[in-house]
């Protein structure tokens, strides 16, 4: 027998499990070992194992103890493609520990030869559960969706999930997951997150690598893999947040992929903002993985967590999977010093993640994406069979996982799955029940197959970057700008469809992107813009940022934007409906599918029966015409008393399933007839104006031998001239003058948008907004037009007073300067912007001095050049020359889109 330590693996009992204490000279003190507590995990089992008594058997061999101590939680199946030969994994509890084990306690893993393999594939035995950990089976053709989980900081991998107490026989993710979602793997990695006497410097973007490693030998990078629901607990979560952003960075395909596979995410208390880690920190002071303690921290982690939210938040995987952000609502004990320099868990309590973190700020405006969980930080995982809480994640899961199945002509269609089990010709005898009814499924077939490939569209034509530039602008100063729906000419273009183009110009500065943005969300605009008469309006926006990047400022940006954003109101809607009915369509189908075969098990029975109770009325009318002539009459009528009674237990049993053959019968026929109901609407769907234009436009997106420039111009023009869909377009485009190209195409483009087809039923209405250039004047010349700034003034009298008197610096004095302010701002938003920050600095420096603050603000004023450009001149001449170069490199680094954080 042979034994073998552990390298460093995670601690069997972490920081979320028991209460640890350190004592003098750094070792780390833990009570004596449970072993009733301890489970095990058994791997490298024999592919040819399938049963827990066969594993049972298996290891007690290996240990020489008997079988019945053995008692085996679940057996998985490992497809790690590093693996010469496929094994399995199994869970477990020892009611007898081996001398063996136990001293040799300090191990985390034990090696044991089995019978009959070569000595180079031992059975290992261990207790840290570092790497994969598969917790159950499912047949292949059942098989529609992994779940992974990745436990916290100082977590088990396995116990972490396990609630508190003595009895271990039970954790949720190996035990609830499956019985609740058959048809769905469950698995946990481990990794090192080891929190007292740590060697290891590893940071989470180390941990992360290894991970994305691990998936990657898992096959979750392959196209052919299950769709993946993640779980994950406090730096679990981060860890999963990093390989996110490391995958969708990559350059290599194959990593890439991994994303198409993730289905969601149940975030448990995961810092996104950081967390209270002051006890922590204490603690592992000097100590090699000081780093990655402090970079989740709320106030030291803050650099690391901000990036890593905003990178996270900005990849388009984010948009597309469905995430719930779980947080605790009770405050947890923290990690305390003792007099005897030992650790003690009976701290003062904390929220060590607070609501805001661990939802990203998603509590805020996002109510069905978060989850409270009335338990600690620690507990909010630790579920018990029957738990509250728990029955509410696996109604979330089972939403997830609902959405991963196999999808006709997209994942796998219904046939496909059939031929793959023990009913193999079950597909022919559901083909002639289709043939019998007149059910053809093709409807669904094919819309699965379209919104695939609308999908696929989508996906190559968004960008976070097309709408940053909104999210950036800052709402309006208080109730400035409500001027802009009593102007005539602003009304008169959005209910008149004689006016179809307008022009709102200004200044630099002027407030153009604020007035657009205000327009662009408020609620009377719809009111102005809504006729009941006519099919809902498609408001959308494009805000060029001559700053950003290459899409935020180009003409390709612009026809992208505009794509996504026009077919996203019919594109949506069907795919929304198209589920509905999928769902139905696989729950029905696979109800017939069942009571067909009950159905033919019921009628094999009755033939089988009917020919038993034949068989046994010829024998026994046969034995009673022997019985006639035979003398010994006392044993015969024994026997032919015991024909019939089961004569009469067999006709009884045939009566009782004939009446359960007709039940399944008519309810084989209520469920197709409900099939029927449903692939009726499937069709529907599959006639209706949205598909008919979904199904043009992927056509008018395909390969044509034209570069992708060409291809978006011939899409957009298809959706400006079709007739399927009654379209009431609305476009706003801001800062016109940002364009990174020559003028004159986008004022062409802009125009033509306008002059569409009089066939087509897309009826368009465009607003922007730009500086007063020469050329824009003359190419939009014979359209209506505002300028901003002979409108702005109250706004700017507002605005300037309301800043002066929030300011704690402010003075009467200042007040009489706002009429000044006002006329010298000639419109200009930001000009006022920054000559308040001049003024409210001169009065806090002669706050006292009333007289000559006077003077000082008059000379402030005076001083200060009208003109947005001069003033930008002034600022800049005010920096030192020694540091004028660095700050012109930072000011570069800020406005350079592509350079990432620092």
């Amino acid at each position: 027998m042979q034994n073998q330590q552990a390298q460093s693996k995670p601690e069997a009992l972490g920081f979320n499990d028991s209460i640890w204490t350190l004592g003098p000279g750094d070792s780390v003190l833990m009570e004596a070992t449970n072993w009733d507590r301890k489970v095990f995990r058994l791997r490298r089992i024999p592919a040819s194992i399938f049963t827990v008594e066969e594993v049972a058997k298996l290891l007690a061999t290996a240990l020489q103890i008997d079988p019945s101590d053995v008692v085996v939680g679940s057996i998985g199946r490992t497809d790690e493609i590093s693996e010469r030969c496929p094994s399995k994994v199994a869970t477990l509890q020892l009611k007898q520990v081996p001398a063996c084990i136990q001293n040799n306690s300090a191990d985390e893993e034990w090696h044991f030869p089995v019978p009959g393999q070569p000595i180079a594939s031992p059975l290992l035995l261990d207790t840290h559960f570092g790497g994969w950990t598969a917790l159950n089976t499912v047949d292949s053709y059942t098989h529609y969706a992994d779940v992974i989980a990745l436990s916290g900081l100082g977590s088990h991998p396995f116990g972490s999930w396990q609630p508190r107490g003595n009895d271990k026989t039970f954790m949720w993710l190996r035990d609830a997951l499956p019985a609740s979602i058959p048809g769905v793997r469950s698995f946990i990695y481990g990794y090192d997150s080891k929190v007292l006497a740590s060697h290891s410097f590893q940071s989470i973007s180390d941990i992360s690598t290894s991970f994305i490693l691990a998936l990657k030998n898992g096959g979750w990078n392959l196209n052919s893999k299950k769709p993946i629901i993640f779980i994950a607990h406090s730096l679990g979560g981060i860890v999963l947040k990093d390989a996110c952003v490391q995958i969708a960075e990559a350059r290599e395909a194959t990593t890439a992929c991994i994303l198409n596979n993730i289905q969601g995410a149940i975030m448990f208390g995961v810092p996104s903002l950081g967390m209270e880690q002051s006890h922590l920190l204490a603690m592992v002071e000097g100590q090699a993985n000081e780093t990655l303690v402090q970079d989740l921290s709320r106030g030291t982690g803050n650099n690391y967590l901000r990036q890593l939210r905003g990178r996270f938040d900005g990849i388009c995987f984010t948009r597309q999977a469905r995430i719930i952000w779980a947080y605790e609502t009770v405050e947890s004990p923290t990690i305390r010093r003792m007099p005897d320099q030992s650790w003690d868990r009976n701290g003062p309590r904390e929220v060590l993640v607070n609501p805001d973190s661990a939802t990203s700020y998603h509590n805020r405006k996002d109510k069905a994406s978060i989850l409270p969980i009335n338990e600690n930080h620690s507990n909010m995982v630790k579920f018990s069979s029957g738990n509250t809480n728990l029955a509410s994640i696996l109604v979330l899961l089972r939403e997830m996982c609902s959405s991963t199945m196999p999808m006709p002509g997209h994942f796998s269609d219904l046939e496909a799955s059939m031929r793959a089990d023990q009913d193999r010709d079950f597909t022919k005898r559901f083909t002639a029940l289709g043939d019998a009814t007149g059910f053809d499924d093709r409807a669904i077939t094919d819309l699965g197959k379209l919104l695939s490939e609308a999908q696929k569209m989508h996906d190559q034509l968004y960008s976070p970057e097309l709408d940053f530039r909104v999210r950036q602008i800052e709402d309006p100063f208080q109730s400035t700008f409500q001027w802009i729906f009593q102007i005539p000419t602003f009304c008169d273009w959005l209910q008149n469809d004689d006016f179809k183009l307008l022009w709102i110009h200004g200044k630099p500065g002027s407030g153009k992107s604020t007035l657009m943005k205000h327009v662009l969300e408020s609620k009377q605009t719809w009111e102005l813009l809504h006729n009941w008469r006519r099919p809902g309006e498609i408001v959308c926006s494009f805000f060029l940022h001559l700053r950003g990047t290459a899409l935020q400022k180009s003409f390709e940006g612009v026809l992208r934007s505009l794509i996504i954003q026009i077919l996203a109101p019919h594109r949506l809607p069907l795919e929304k409906k198209f589920q509905h009915i999928l769902q139905k369509y696989r729950r029905l189908t696979g109800h017939i599918k069942e009571l067909t075969i009950q159905k033919e098990q019921k009628e094999r029975f009755l033939i089988k029966t009917t020919k038993s109770i034949e068989e046994l009325e010829a024998a026994l009318t046969s034995f009673q015409e022997e019985e006639k002539t035979s003398k010994e009459n006392a044993e015969n009528d024994k026997i032919v008393q015991k024909y019939q009674e089961r004569l009469k237990s067999l006709k009884g049993s045939r009566s009782e399933a004939e009446s359960e053959l007709k039940s399944v019968a008519e309810l084989l026929s209520n469920t197709l007839s409900d099939l029927l109901d449903v692939l009726e609407v499937a069709k529907g769907l599959q006639d209706s104006r949205e598909r008919i234009l979904l199904s043009n436009v992927i056509e008018e997106f395909k390969e044509h031998h034209e570069g992708f420039i060409h291809r978006l111009e011939r899409v957009l023009r298809f959706l400006v001239d079709q007739d399927i869909i009654q379209m009431d377009l609305t476009l706003f485009f801001d800062a016109l003058d940002e364009f990174d190209g020559h003028i004159n195409l986008i004022s062409r483009f802009i125009k033509s948008l306008v002059d569409g087809s009089k066939s087509s039923a897309t009826r368009i209405k465009v607003c922007f907004s730009s500086r007063p250039w020469e050329s824009l004047q003359r190419d939009f010349a014979g359209f209506p037009s505002i300028s901003l700034q002979e409108h702005t003034a109250a706004d700017i009298e507002n605005y300037t007073i309301g800043s002066l008197v929030a300011s704690s610096a402010a003075d009467p004095l200042i007040l009489d300067l706002v009429p000044t302010i006002v006329e010298k701002a000639n419109g200009v938003f930001l000009w006022v912007k920054l000559t308040i920050r001049e003024i409210l600095r001169t009065a806090s420096m002669y706050q006292n001095q009333p007289k000559r603050l006077r003077e000082e603000l008059n000379r402030v004023l005076s001083q200060v050049p009208s003109d947005l450009q001069d003033y930008y001149e002034l600022i800049i001449s005010r920096i030192s020359i020694s540091v004028r170069r660095y700050t012109f490199a930072l000011l570069e680094l800020l406005i350079r889109p592509s350079i990432g954080p620092l």
